[in-house]
């Protein structure tokens, strides 16, 4: 089925790794894979079904295994394209647990700590990340959102100098 995915033939694709779940409900791979074709880029949404479907997916992979990082990231990044900041916030914080100076976890956990409402808090979790190199999106995205802290507190001229350094 991965295969298929690779050769642009996603429906297909996905209709072998529903049969194989119903057929195998044991099978780490599938439910992960499955899960995976269903999951967008990060910077596209996709149909609020299929990122429902892929939260099925990911918490039956994590039933299996509990402490799989790449589960658990692409689950957070599900639960925030749904609107689940919270959900979201939560499996980032439990691969943080394990992977505590992660750049691109911390960079999650700031900005939906702002989303949530707690714009200090965002700008304290951000600003260390200012200066990262690897990856390389981080700085700026970072900055970008503690750009957008600030403002959220009405402190135009930090905001400024924010957006100024995240391009």
């Amino acid at each position: 089925a991965s295969g298929l995915a690779r050769l642009g033939e996603r429906e297909l694709a996905l209709e072998v790794y529903r049969r194989g779940r119903e057929r195998h409900p044991d099978d780490f791979a599938l439910h992960f894979e499955q899960g995976r074709i269903l999951t967008p880029p990060p910077l596209e949404s996709g149909p609020e079904p299929e990122l429902v479907e892929a939260v099925g997916c990911f918490r039956a992979a994590l039933a299996l295994r509990p402490d799989n990082y790449a589960v658990r990231f692409l689950l957070g990044r599900v639960y925030d394209k749904l609107g689940e900041k919270r959900l979201a916030l939560e499996q980032h914080e439990i691969n943080l647990e394990r992977r505590p100076d992660d750049p691109t976890l911390r960079f999650h956990q700031g900005y939906l700590t702002r989303d949530l409402g707690d714009p200090k808090r965002s700008i304290a979790i951000l600003e260390p990340l200012f200066d990262v190199r690897e990856p390389g999106w981080v700085a700026g995205w970072a900055h970008n959102s503690a750009g957008r802290a600030w403002l959220d507190l009405s402190e135009v001229e930090e905001a400024r100098r924010c957006f100024e350094r995240a391009v």
